[in-house]
């Protein structure tokens, strides 16, 4: 997953599920500055712990809920989501720079697909899928239309 996004040590990068914070570490290691956000309060306080603990100064935790991204900072250079979505979730690619990289697992389980997204243009985006996976879902995830008569 990390290989995947060829993060510069340049690039804004956006992390939404910050959970413990590691994830968030690796991040920063290789990237300008990171903006992670996580809407559970004991996670949010946790990472925030752990990295100060370890000296890792670029990174910005808010507590927040940021299925639908995080207007404030951007454009990203990289956006990388650590918890699937059934559905991608309205208007988060539009805050990637052109030239910039999302990372996102989309479905439902048991079949959920890592996708990859780049903007390679102001208007249009290359998908692809990397592999087949399972892992929770991102609380407050955008969930699909479902079915109407």
């Amino acid at each position: 997953m990390l290989q995947s996004l060829n993060v510069k040590s340049t690039d804004q990068v956006l992390h939404i599920g910050t959970g413990s914070g590691y994830f968030t570490a690796l991040l920063a290691h290789l990237a300008d500055h990171v903006y992670s956000l996580e809407i559970d309060t004991e996670l949010n306080a946790t990472a925030s712990y752990k990295l100060a603990e370890n000296d890792i100064h670029n990174v910005t935790i808010e507590l927040a809920n940021g299925v639908r991204g995080f207007s404030a900072n951007k454009p990203y250079d990289v956006i990388v989501y650590t918890g699937s979505s059934p559905v991608e979730p309205p208007n988060v690619r539009e805050q990637l720079k052109v030239g910039g990289t999302m990372f996102i697992i989309l479905g439902s389980a048991p079949v959920m697909k890592a996708t990859l997204i780049q903007r390679v243009s102001e208007t249009a985006y290359r998908e692809d899928v990397l592999f087949e996976t399972c892992i929770p879902e991102l609380a407050s995830a955008t969930q699909a239309d479902g079915f109407k008569f």
